[in-house]
């Protein structure tokens, strides 16, 4: 899920110029100075630039998920913000400029990915599109230094760079040539009507940095330090002081390739860039404001995957970390900082999926807290929340019997739920509904089992299962009637077994694996017809198996994927991205023809279980090599894995998120079984 937040600070800070040059002693920031001051409903907006003429005055621009583009204006500095009606036609909108309180430039692209520019001469009463090449494709950023002079930056791998610029308000927009070593460009930036400068990469997977001095007659490209892979935005304080921001790349000592944040300082427009030091813990910068030659302030995402804000007062002789009021997820995308008579104000803009776990946190993940469970508890393997206050949780009792507690208060307390004779230990769980849940384990006589409840755990009945199944390890359901788990049989192979009516019969799908695979150890279906089940093969014994199938069971077919060993847990958000966790963490955003492995650090120990809500983002749990409870967590498809700090436990087995709520976690300590959550 996406949450979009607007933010506002730093206020009361005082931005006098202490130097026309870099350098200098830095001011003392106020810390806490960010508060939200809007958020969205889950799945409805995302937010990506913003741009305030004024201190009362901003307007801020993004998209929703169904492609369609989205303004929104404040003229109280954010007290209130109010959505602006776009013409049709128009999709995702990633930059907006506003050369004064009544005109401003909005950039993006239409649903059929052609370029988009729409414009207003009324302060937003009314928008208009305004007529581009037809061969301009999506455009990322613009600058409008005056109410006439504009310029819009776009392009992308497959289309390369594009530049079109107006002096007319927009009444014609013309393309206009970047140097050919341009792969594309992220933003711009013009200090006056001809003074200009634009960043993206070049064909050589290096940052670019491109200027004119002409009003885009020409372009040429400029000098810039080493080591940086990618400028995502740029500004200027003055035509001579201007930051372009972004990322580079290192290796670490054992050889692994990371990204960190890069920030480059220009005092002479452009004819030689200087990089800055950051401090630690910036994954990338998105973009940066600078109200003065002295005063920055730039937004994007931290290595803990948060959205993260940090400044400068002496022109980046030193740049410091600033703390928001709330944990973002997703990231910062755009900021606008205004001087006032007294003070310097700033808005943010960007996106957070939320996060959810059996473990509590109010800071999303910062920190981890374990809750009070039932006496008696010896261990818990696996847990569902179907919502964000009721959550079940299976494993293994101290009296040697299955476990199963419950909490309709998103944790505040746990109560054990009474189970039927007969059932030995419960590895899995799936809750479609608040009062639907199936849990799959063994028997005390050592057959697979499943117990259901349709009332909320009020009561539990065992289920018939097909002969031959002796353990089922993992269980989805995406409706009340549909689930699939998975397992071995008695024979020691496979199993699969799937009910379309609530569990009322089960039907073997055993024989429709591979002959392959070994055994599975988890399943996740997005869909009723389409699942992915994890495990490990017979062909090479010691690695790892994925299956899919995308017709409810009936047949299910072997995915390539890197030689890893077993694998233990699967979850997909959708029927294109999934992850499953074993030695490391395997992930697919196309819906498992390509599997790529990901790059964890040292000291990973097993991770065993996953959980990722819709938005793609997810949270994956273990042990550590040192015999500790382990949590990665992950914002975006094909995103970095972060460890998190949870609470003090031996081992987590299980976890299950849900968007804008939070995740819980389940597992081992010292002294008994264990849940922790996490809020977001």
């Amino acid at each position: 899920m996406l949450l979009v937040a607007l933010f506002l600070g730093p206020l009361g800070l005082d931005v006098t110029p202490a130097a026309a040059s870099h350098g200098g002693e830095p001011r003392t920031l106020p810390d806490h100075s960010w508060t939200a001051q809007k958020t969205y409903e889950p799945y409805s907006v995302y937010m990506t630039g913003v741009s305030c003429p004024t201190t009362t005055d901003c307007w801020a621009v993004g998209g929703t998920p169904w492609d369609t583009g989205v303004v929104e204006a404040t003229t109280n500095g954010g007290a209130s913000w109010s959505v602006e009606n776009l013409p049709d036609g128009i999709g995702g909108l990633s930059g907006v400029s506003c050369s004064t309180t009544t005109h401003c430039w909005a950039v993006g692209d239409t649903p059929d990915g052609s370029g988009a520019v729409v414009a207003t001469s009324n302060g937003g009463s009314t928008w208009e599109s305004q007529v581009l090449p037809s061969t301009v494709g999506v455009l990322n950023g613009l600058s409008c230094a005056n109410t006439t002079d504009c310029v819009a930056v776009g392009g992308g791998q497959l289309v390369g760079p594009i530049i079109v610029a107006t002096t007319s308000g927009g009444s014609s927009w013309q393309s206009e040539s970047p140097p050919s070593n341009i792969w594309w460009l992220n933003s711009v930036t013009c200090a006056t009507g001809t003074n200009c400068l634009a960043v993206g990469k070049t064909n050589s997977a290096r940052a670019a940095v491109i200027a004119t001095a002409d009003g885009g007659a020409t372009w040429k490209g400029q000098s810039r330090p080493s080591g940086i892979a990618q400028f995502y935005g740029v500004t200027c304080a003055s035509s001579s002081d201007c930051w372009a921001v972004g990322y580079g790349s290192y290796r670490t000592p054992s050889g692994l390739e990371g990204i960190s944040a890069a920030v480059a300082g220009t005092v002479n427009g452009g004819s030689s860039w200087e990089s800055q030091r950051l401090p630690r813990g910036i994954e990338t910068l998105n973009t940066a404001s600078c109200p003065t030659p002295t005063d920055c302030w730039a937004v994007g995402v931290a290595t803990s995957g948060q959205g993260t804000v940090i400044a400068t007062t002496n022109g980046g002789g030193s740049w410091k970390t600033q703390p928001l009021s709330i944990k973002i997820g997703d990231g910062l995308y755009g900021v606008s900082c205004v001087t006032g008579t007294t003070a310097t104000d700033c808005w943010a803009v960007g996106s957070t999926p939320s996060a959810g776990v059996a473990v509590a946190t109010v800071n999303s993940g910062a920190s981890w807290n374990l809750q009070s469970l039932p006496r008696g508890i010896n261990y818990l393997s696996e847990l569902a929340c179907p919502t964000s206050s009721d959550c079940w949780a299976v494993g293994h009792t101290t009296s040697g019997g299955a476990a199963i507690t419950a909490t309709t208060n998103g944790g505040s307390s746990w109560k054990s739920q009474t189970l039927p004779r007969g059932i030995g230990v419960l590895y899995g769980i799936a809750c479609p509904s608040s009062n639907d849940c199936f849990a799959v384990g063994v028997t005390s006589s050592g057959a697979g089992a499943v117990v259901v409840t349709s009332n909320g755990g009020v009561t539990w009945k065992s289920q018939v299962l097909a002969r031959g199944t002796s353990l089922l390890d993992g269980v989805s359901c995406p409706t009340t009637s549909r689930c699939v788990a998975v397992g071995n049989t008695t024979t020691g192979e496979s199993a699969v077994v799937v009910t379309s009516n609530g569990g009322a019969t089960w039907k073997s799908r055993s024989q429709a694996l591979p002959s392959d695979v070994r055994f599975l150890n988890g399943v996740s279906c997005p869909t009723t017809k389409d699942c992915w089940a994890a495990g490990g093969t017979t062909s090479s014994p010691g690695l790892g198996a994925v299956v899919v199938t995308t017709n409810g069971g009936l047949t299910w077919r072997s995915q390539s994927i890197p030689r890893l060993g077993y694998l233990s847990g699967v979850s997909c958000g959708n029927t294109s991205d999934c992850s499953i966790v074993g030695d490391t963490v395997l992930t697919t955003t196309n819906g498992g023809k390509k599997w790529r492995a990901a790059l964890l650090g040292s000291g990973i120990g097993y991770l065993l279980g996953v959980s990722c809500d819709t938005s793609a983002s997810c949270t994956a749990v273990g042990y550590t090599a040192a015999g500790e409870g382990l949590v990665l967590s992950r914002n975006a498809p094909g995103g970095s894995w972060n460890p998190q700090a949870p609470p003090d436990t031996s081992e987590l087995l299980g976890v299950s998120c849900r968007a804008g709520t939070g995740c819980w976690a389940v597992g081992i300590t010292n002294s008994g079984g264990a849940v922790i959550s996490s809020t977001a």
